[in-house]
């Protein structure tokens, strides 16, 4: 059975600034998708939807938001409506990092990664699904990571928020599949982004790591299965070659 097309489908990406989420916008673009991009710096977005409106076939829109922000979020959703139409796709790929051991953290630690990584997340499921559910099809896609399957020490603040993330999302499956949603919980391991920098993380050169492509290209593969099929929850782990 063929494939889904993602031509003409609307899709909103968040954290498409940098990382996963930047990737991934020009991966849905390149399949022929209207990409909604969010994230919170706009200079950046507008730079990004003019290269990926210039390059097609997609089109792109830079609609800076910031999820942590509930208004904001809903805000949001109505200029994606408005600009390129009721969206087919939500990916949730805006994230932080930390590394901090359990006697140096804090509460603002804390609710700073929570904020993001689940709560954001969760955020912007909520405001989108209502559209998807109501024309009964659509996928929303969770990035998470491996961190929600094991811990790590110094992972804490890090790994309960993916925790979190992947418990949410279970209880979304449920209640959107039955509507004809998906919902897919991507679980990649150590990605080459700018999240560990950010995070203040020094990584020694010999990990193997991901490449933000190749998660965005697993996306795609996730969101042109079939619409009567869905990869529930996907574990990408790096190979390291010779």
């Amino acid at each position: 059975m063929a494939g889904s097309s993602l031509a003409g489908q609307v899709a909103i990406v968040t954290g498409a600034s940098s990382g996963i989420g930047l990737a991934t916008a020009r991966e849905l673009s390149r399949a022929g998708a209207r990409v909604a991009l969010v994230a919170r710096r706009r200079e950046a977005l507008e730079a990004l939807a003019a290269e990926l409106s210039a390059a097609g076939p997609g089109s792109a829109a830079a609609l800076p938001a910031d999820v942590t922000d509930e208004a904001a979020v809903e805000r949001l959703v109505r200029e994606v409506v408005s600009a390129l139409g009721a969206p087919d796709v939500l990916v949730s790929a805006a994230g932080v990092g930390a590394l901090t051991p359990l006697g140096a953290l804090t509460g603002a630690d804390l609710d700073r990664l929570w904020a993001v990584n689940a709560r954001g997340a969760i955020l912007a499921a909520r405001h989108v699904a209502p559209l998807l559910a109501a024309r009964g099809r659509g996928t929303i896609v969770q990035v998470g990571s491996v961190s929600a399957l094991r811990g790590w020490p110094g992972g804490t603040a890090y790994v309960a928020s993916k925790f979190a993330l992947r418990g949410a999302t279970e209880c979304l499956r449920a209640e959107l599949s039955p509507r004809g949603v998906r919902v897919v919980h991507l679980c990649p391991d150590l990605t080459d982004t700018g999240l560990f920098a950010a995070a203040g993380i020094a990584l020694t050169g010999g990990e193997a790591l991901l490449a933000a492509e190749d998660v965005a290209r697993t996306i795609r593969f996730a969101l042109e299965l079939p619409d009567g099929a869905e990869l529930s929850e996907i574990v990408m782990r790096p190979v390291r070659r010779a």
